[in-house]
């Protein structure tokens, strides 16, 4: 603010430059307090919306007329002082009541999502636009408010609603209640209706011809009169009860959704503005489409389709017709589509060749024995499970990530010139030969694999032919742009036909390029392929896969907190190393954005990884400890010797005998004067495990340490407790460890519990 009002550049705001600020915006800035606030009596605009505010006094702005304080912690606001406020929002706050009677010049107000079970405007009778949806509201009284326009009262608890009084209404959403009548006879100017997902057996609308969008899905409608509505454009009867529906009036109609209903025809022959149609569920036998040549977007799955015909529908680009009965398909005019899903039918045919544009093929169980896809060079999605193709030719489809071609009768599954499909992206069925590499016969890369021991890896697996020179053969690996040590072939592991290449990176670099180069030894044909790939390439492609979420649930939680684990680590260690994210390394975007509602849970979970000690008496003065997350994981522990300490010695054990218990694992560092005891490597699935360092020293004394990589993460979260300061930031990498840790666990061990 004083950047704003700080007029003589004194950096302190006097009365004079006080006076003068009549508006002020501090949204999105993270502030916890507006103390202060009430020296700026001339205020008439304030927007501190999307903060941390947990209480607001603008009992002495009393001229204000504009008030935007939501998306805070607000448990309570009191406005009776501020009787000039024409516009008020408070949404998204934690107010379970509040006053506004005396704002009897409010036009405007936005309290949705304020946990709030009754509001009074019976007193703001200028009242033009009401926000208050998404909360638990049982009645509303909107009988004073006669200059009403705009109304959403949606997600509440209304069992009545009673706007006759409301004629100026032009646009109402009172979706998600539980009203079984609603007459909007009075309603003459409505132009907008959303009242989906309430107990409504009926709905006459023949008094709102200024309608032009009609949302009533989701309710218990038998029948719909739409007649009169000749403006409706937007038309949303979904899941209900309709046996039949008439839109040959509304010929401005440009998006019907009319799906889970028992219709067993519908005319849109006069519809022919029609861009999206949506009538999936229902046991329509036919549907013709000839005169909706504006149709871009069409779904009429679940139905029971022997045939349809698209030939007038030269503008479609997404088809769905799955779960019909379809024997033929003919696509030949429809060349814009970019999405056809026909899953489910009775197809032996499919003919794609005048389909250039489609990126996504979903034509999983039907009859087909071949399908040509040389003319689909954009495609990057096919699902063509359960059929029975013999052969299958993906040489023109090199930009194809995902695959699924299981349950069909193939031998051999040749994917050399599909370099972009991802691991965990192929699906096949166990006895089918699947090639990789390039055409040519040079050696090429294909699938990937994660290693997650004490440090992140990459695994490259290269189809190297078996003519290939490979004496002197290496592979060179660039991290964001910075070569790395090469992996000399002779060393790769050989893995079924491919050979593997490990590139090890630090947890900061996971959204990092890493380019991977086959190189001969002679000069003349040094580079025989090349490959970019990223960690967060590999963690997407298990994240992004319905089956992986279907099969492997735990497998996806895992790629999702390894990603999150990432994104929160990668904030601390760029501001400890002083280099920027999106510069030095390039940003790791996280799954979970509210890894602060995990505090408190994973705050108590954490408490059973606290260590142990008693250095009292030892001649140890204190010890530290810390955790490294930016390369191999590594505890290390700090020992201060006093003194009359002596030598100091440490001894690890632990239950799988990484450590033999005899060998001194004390370094003393004399310029600071400590013993560091170091555990490096510790894979995700042992950051839990409990290490035991026995100390002794020169006194003849000693004590033992009982400690885990958690340990520190506990440490951190508990110094709260101890009147400790905690970064927020670093708060949010220990959580995100964690939850690496538990998801790790759950994955390798399905009957894990935290």
């Amino acid at each position: 603010m004083s950047e704003n009002f700080d007029t003589d550049k004194d950096g302190s705001l006097n009365e004079k430059e006080i006076a003068t600020a009549t508006s002020i915006n501090i949204s999105g800035q993270s502030i916890s307090s507006l103390k202060g606030i009430e020296h700026f009596t001339a205020l008439t605009w304030l927007n501190c919306e999307d903060n941390a505010l947990v209480s607001l006094n603008v009992s002495k702005n009393t001229v204000l007329e504009i008030l935007y304080c939501g998306n805070n912690r607000l448990t309570a606001i009191d406005v009776s002082e501020n009787t000039a406020l024409t516009s008020l929002d408070c949404s998204n706050n934690r107010l379970t009541a509040f006053d506004v009677s005396k704002n009897t010049t409010l036009t405007y107000l936005g309290c949705s999502n304020t946990k709030r079970i009754s509001l009074d405007v019976s007193k703001n009778t200028a009242l033009t636009t009401l926000y208050c949806a998404s909360n638990k509201l049982t009645t509303l009284d909107l009988s004073k408010n006669i200059a009403l326009t705009t109304l959403d009262c949606g997600e509440n608890q209304l069992m009545t609603l009673d706007v006759s009084k409301n004629t100026a209404l032009g646009s109402l959403h009172c979706y998600n209640n539980q009203l079984t009548v609603l007459d909007v006879s009075n309603n003459t100017a409505l132009m907008e209706l959303g009242c989906r997902e309430n107990r409504l057996t009926e709905l006459d609308l023949s008094k709102n011809t200024e309608l032009t969008y009609l949302d009533c899905s989701s309710n218990l409608l038998t029948a719909l009169d739409l007649s009169n509505n000749m403006a409706l454009m937007s038309l949303y009867c979904d899941y209900n009860q309709l046996t039949a529906i008439d839109v040959s009036e509304n010929i401005a109609l440009t998006s019907l959704d009319c799906s889970n209903n028992r219709l067993t025809a519908i005319d849109l022959s006069n519809n022919t503005m029609l861009i999206h149609l949506k009538c999936i569920d229902n046991q329509l036998s036919m549907l013709t489409l000839n005169s909706n040549t504006a149709l871009t977007t069409l779904d009429c799955s679940s139905n029971k389709l022997l045939a349809i015909d698209l030939s007038s529908n030269s503008a479609l680009t997404t088809l769905s017709c799955n779960c019909n009965q379809l024997t033929a398909l003919d696509l030949s005019n429809n060349s814009a589509l970019t999405y056809i899903s026909c899953e489910e039918n009775q197809l032996i045919t499919l003919d794609l060749s005048h389909n250039t544009a489609l990126t996504g093929l979903y034509c999983a169980t039907n009859k087909l024995t071949t399908l040509d896809l040389s003319k689909n060079t954009a495609l990057k999605v096919l699902e063509c499970y359960d059929n029975q193709l013999t052969a299958f030719d993906v040489s023109h489809n090199s930009k194809l990530w995902y695959l699924d071609c299981g349950n069909n009768q193939l031998a051999e599954l040749d994917l050399r010139n599909c370099p972009s499909l991802a691991p965990n992206s192929i699906t096949a069925d166990s006895n089918v030969r699947i090639i990789h590499g390039t055409q040519d016969g040079l050696p090429s890369f294909g699938k990937h694999s994660l290693i997650l021991s004490g440090q992140l890896g990459l695994d490259f697996y290269a189809n190297v032919p078996s003519d290939t020179n490979t004496n002197g053969a290496y592979t060179d690996f660039t991290v964001n742009s910075k070569t790395g040590s090469p992996e000399m072939f002779s060393n790769a592991d050989k893995v079924g036909d491919d050979y593997r290449f490990t590139c090890y990176i630090n947890s900061v670099q996971m959204a990092d390029n890493i380019t991977a180069k086959f190189c001969y030894s002679d000069d003349t044909k040094n580079m025989a392929a090349a490959q970019d790939y990223r960690v967060t390439d590999y963690l997407d492609a298990i994240i992004s896969s319905a089956d992986l979420s279907a099969k492997s649930p735990d497998l996806v939680a895992l790629a999702k907190a390894i990603k999150d684990y990432g994104h929160y680590v990668q904030i601390p260690l760029a501001d400890f190393n002083n280099w920027k994210i999106g510069t030095d390394h390039a940003e790791i975007e996280c799954v979970n954005q509210n890894i602060d509602s995990d505090s408190a849970d994973v705050k108590t979970k954490l408490e059973a990884y606290k260590h142990s000690k008693n250095i009292e008496g030892s001649g140890i003065e204190s010890l530290m400890f810390d955790l490294e997350l930016e390369s191999e994981t590594t505890l290390n522990i700090y020992l201060t010797p006093g003194n009359d300490a002596g030598n100091v010695s440490a001894y690890i054990t632990d239950d799988d005998n990484e450590f033999d218990g005899k060998t001194n694992m004390a370094v003393y560092n004399p310029s600071e004067n400590v013993y560091a005891v170091t555990i490096s490597g510790i894979p995700a699935h042992k950051l839990g495990k409990v290490y035991t360092v026995s100390i002794t020293t020169g006194k003849g004394s000693g004590f033992t340490v009982k400690m885990s990589a958690l340990s520190y993460a506990n440490a951190i979260m508990q110094s709260e407790n101890d009147g400790g300061n905690i970064d927020d930031d670093l708060k949010r990498a220990v959580i995100s460890l964690y939850k690496y840790y538990t998801a790790t666990m759950k994955y390798r061990d399905p009957t894990f519990t935290e």
